[in-house]
């Protein structure tokens, strides 16, 4: 299970939810920019596992503030930020990449707007 979309108010936010928590960590555990990510090693003030994990969800949603672009940018060789991701890139590689995903839920779905909301994720 790689996304929950649990104890939203709507049918279709939940379901929202889910495939965006899906879709990040299909882009984290997937995604060449992602896994091309250069981190110091422990030479260098080394990452830890957890901060790496972090700094790739964030690398991913690209919503930095100037307030914590230096921090984030210290994870990394030379304390230089890598080139972002762009939505285009996200979008096209989940779009060629990410198929074939199941939906389960306890809820029940009146109507066929949760259905192509998840197919939008890759849900067959």
């Amino acid at each position: 299970m790689v996304g929950v979309g649990a104890g939203q108010q709507s049918r279709v936010d939940c379901v929202k939810l889910a495939g965006n928590k899906a879709k990040t960590w299909f882009l984290r555990t997937r995604h060449p920019k992602v896994l091309g990510l250069k981190f110091k090693t422990k030479g260098e003030e080394g990452v830890k596992r957890q901060d790496r994990v972090n700094a790739r969800v964030r690398y991913i949603e690209g919503d930095l503030t100037s307030h914590e672009l230096p921090s984030f940018a210290a994870k990394f060789r030379g304390d230089v930020p890598p080139e972002p991701l762009t939505e285009v890139e996200k979008s096209e590689f989940c779009a060629a990449n990410m198929s074939g995903l199941a939906l389960a839920s306890d809820a029940f779905f009146p109507f066929r707007d949760n259905i192509d909301h998840a197919a939008r994720f890759g849900v067959r």
